[in-house]
């Protein structure tokens, strides 16, 4: 029965080595002294970013543009319909921090939403008490 071979060791060309200087001494007696020196291999080139396909924007533009383009999730941010159809829409008074941090509105314009989505969390809350104390109206008088 023939057993498979085991895969050939993987051996380094020549090429690969660093480079290896030797020198015998003759002190003038019957030994001789040898020394050998191995240098050390180059410095390594700094580390390159990875620019596999996966990592790579699908933005089709070149690496120079890339850097000036913000990331995603701020080009949302910064798109002043989106921050207010998600401050009224979603998270009323908790998405102040997303307002204040998106380039799209002026400071005064800021303060002009800030303002006006308080108004509308105190509305939204106060609707939520009286249909809450309707419903516990209407629970109350059917025990």
């Amino acid at each position: 029965m023939n057993s498979p071979t085991p895969p050939a060791p993987e051996t380094a060309s020549p090429a690969d080595l660093p480079p290896v200087s030797a020198q015998i001494v003759d002190d003038g007696d019957d030994v001789f002294t040898a020394a050998v020196v191995v240098e050390p291999p180059p410095a390594l080139p700094p580390a390159q970013p990875n620019r596999s396909p996966a990592n790579r924007p699908s933005t089709g533009s070149s690496p120079a543009t890339d850097a000036n383009e913000p990331p995603k999730r701020d080009r949302y941010l910064d798109n002043a319909w989106f921050v207010i159809g998600l401050l009224t829409c979603v998270t009323l008074f908790l998405g102040f921090p997303i307002l204040w941090k998106s380039r799209a509105f002026s400071t005064s314009s800021k303060v002009l939403v800030t303002l006006l989505v308080t108004v509308e969390t105190a509305i939204v809350f106060w609707l939520f008490y009286l249909v809450m104390s309707w419903s516990w109206g209407q629970i109350r008088d059917s025990m």
